[in-house]
């Protein structure tokens, strides 16, 4: 798919590269929608709960979100210094009272975000209004006030305003919490999470902020509990090619905190951010595996219909019944086989204790990864090892690539574009499609082995044509007890399900059937993967050629930048 974008570009003698972040805008004002979540218990049909909550027996009820309108400011409005609710012309941030009429009832919860940042603590909705009093918000640029009913973040309004201060713009752009993001965890950021320190060090996380101070200026960052204002720290960085990476603010102990940019330019002349709120959830929660412990064997009547039941139950109460708002990480209950950390899964729900059902893998021995998840993605491990069950079947276990789950937020386990750095990418440049080499392993070294993939949830199809087991080799990584190796070379993988922004919508997942010499087939555990072999591309329409232009004027030159891109996200400097 194939986007314009347009940017205002303003400058002094030559023309300079503002940036700006694209994303889709709603109306203010929207009309009345009816939303319908999808069943909860869905995994290509090989999970069950035995313990469901309330939401697991079907269709959710229809969720109707309230309407609400700005009145202040009104969308589209220019806010000044005069507007400036402390009076001291943005000296320390710009300082509002947002208020919206609305329709929802009394009593409702409501959050303030402003350019994706939450803005202060939520507020309750009170005689047709709510207000959001004193929220700072960026001195200078355009600010899109969204405010969002409950944790539905389908149920909200927004507004776009202008605040123009006279001072440089400052931006907090980074990291974002949102409702499928809900907290900072102590994931590490190279697994996708948001902990940028070593793990037994105080926890840190990285920020950015996006500015038009000239390279080399400072941006300082004030972080303070938001229980305790008044006693903050200060973090410094400088400015360079319109942004300032904070590498390591340290965020401790767990809690809610705020941080507020200031960024300064070479006449001295300082602009103030948002003062975000980042609330930070860095403790996993507890996990007991009830069923089964190590070295537990599965007799024929022990199966019901070939599978056995993986338990867990928690007392962590931000890892049961977790909001519809988080997407698949909803599914928090987790049961890999083999090298997988994510075959089966399942929500836990309010009760604390869940069971999934696990098809037997075949008659070798095998591990079992059950990991448990709480809202803000912090996980707990537990292996229960030298599992195995009476059967016929060849066992069969992907090793490569490894699987990942929800919010499939570790890029490392991405199979990107051929041009990408990391080693899961795409082998085969310039063929269509995402070309892997998919490895698995099994207990048989005779017979032949086949591919299937498609999207998770849907019907997987067989990928190429069967290929013979072999001997499995060092290099192949295969567990204990599984000494043959099936190889597909460069197969042509399913790409992922995405939105028009790039987010992932619905992964590819991959399962390998072996067929011995009885002719008798066994499959593997399902992986799986974010799949999307697309790098992006942009290129310049107007004006053309943009690199290299130069406008002399001694007042600003204001003009439209149009690009065209296959992503909406869209990042300038």
């Amino acid at each position: 798919m194939v986007r314009a974008a347009r940017l205002g570009i303003a400058s002094i003698s030559t023309i300079t590269l503002l940036f700006g972040v694209f994303a889709g805008c709603g109306d203010d004002s929207p009309a009345a929608t009816t939303k319908t979540d999808a069943p909860i218990d869905t995994n290509g049909g090989d999970v069950k709960v035995d313990v469901p909550d309330a939401g697991d027996t079907g269709m959710d009820a229809p969720v109707i979100c309230p309407t609400g309108t700005f009145v202040k400011p009104l969308a589209d409005a220019m806010l000044t210094a005069a507007d400036d609710k402390d009076g001291d012309s943005c000296v320390n941030g710009f300082q509002y009272d947002v208020t919206i009429a609305t329709n929802a009832p009394a009593g409702t919860s409501a959050t303030l975000f402003a350019n994706a940042t939450q803005v202060g603590m939520a507020q309750m909705v009170t005689g047709a209004t709510v207000t959001f009093a004193g929220a700072t918000l960026n001195a200078q640029g355009p600010v899109e006030l969204t405010v969002q009913f409950g944790t539905d973040d389908t149920c909200k309004v927004k507004a776009s305003v202008m605040v123009n201060c006279m001072v440089p713009t400052c931006n907090v752009t980074a990291p974002v919490i949102s409702a499928m993001h809900p907290k900072l965890n102590g994931v590490a950021e190279v697994a996708g999470g948001d902990r940028a320190s070593s793990a037994g060090s105080p926890y840190q996380v990285s920020f950015e902020v996006t500015t038009n101070i000239e390279d080399g200026r400072p941006v300082s960052l004030r972080v303070a509990q938001a229980a305790n204002p008044n006693s903050f720290t200060t973090v410094n960085a400088n400015a360079l090619a319109g942004k300032a990476s904070v590498a390591g603010v340290t965020l401790v102990p767990d809690g809610d905190f705020t941080v507020q940019a200031t960024c300064t330019n070479a006449a001295g002349v300082a602009g103030k951010s948002t003062i975000g709120t980042y609330p930070v959830d860095t403790t996993a929660p507890d996990l007991t595996v009830t069923e089964p412990v190590n070295g537990k064997h599965f007799n024929p009547t022990d199966l019901t219909n070939g599978a056995f039941k993986v338990c867990g139950a928690t007392m962590a109460a931000d890892a049961k019944d977790l909001p519809a708002t988080l997407g698949a990480a909803q599914n928090n209950f987790q049961v890999g086989v083999g090298m997988q950390t994510d075959s089966i899964h399942a929500p836990m729900p309010a009760a604390g204790i869940v069971c999934v059902d696990v098809m037997c893998p075949g008659g070798a021995a095998f591990d079992l990864n059950v990991t448990l998840k709480d809202g803000a993605g912090n996980p707990l491990t537990k292996k229960i090892t030298g599992v195995s069950c009476t059967s016929k079947l060849p066992s069969v276990q992907i090793v490569s690539p490894l699987g990942d789950s929800a919010p499939f937020a570790d890029a490392t386990k991405h199979l990107l574009s051929a041009s990408s750095m990391q080693a899961v990418k795409d082998q085969v440049s310039g063929a269509a499609g995402a070309q892997f080499t998919v490895v698995a392993c099994s207990d048989k070294t005779t017979g032949t082995a086949r591919l299937f993939g498609g999207q998770t949830g849907g019907t997987l199809a067989a990928i190429g044509a069967a290929v013979p087991l072999a001997a499995a080799q060092t290099t192949d990584n295969c567990p204990a007890g599984f000494g043959g190796v099936a190889r597909f070379t460069n197969a042509t993988l399913p790409e992922s399900a995405e939105q028009a922004d790039g987010t992932l919508v619905t992964p590819t997942q991959l399962r390998v059937d072996v067929t011995d010499e009885s002719a008798t087939t066994g499959p593997s555990a399902t992986v799986d993967l974010w799949v999307d072999s697309a790098a992006p591309s942009i290129q310049q329409m107007s004006p053309s050629p943009l690199c290299g232009i130069t406008h002399q004027s001694a007042v600003d030159w204001i003009t439209n930048v149009r690009l065209i891109t296959t992503t909406s996200n869209l990042v300038l400097s």
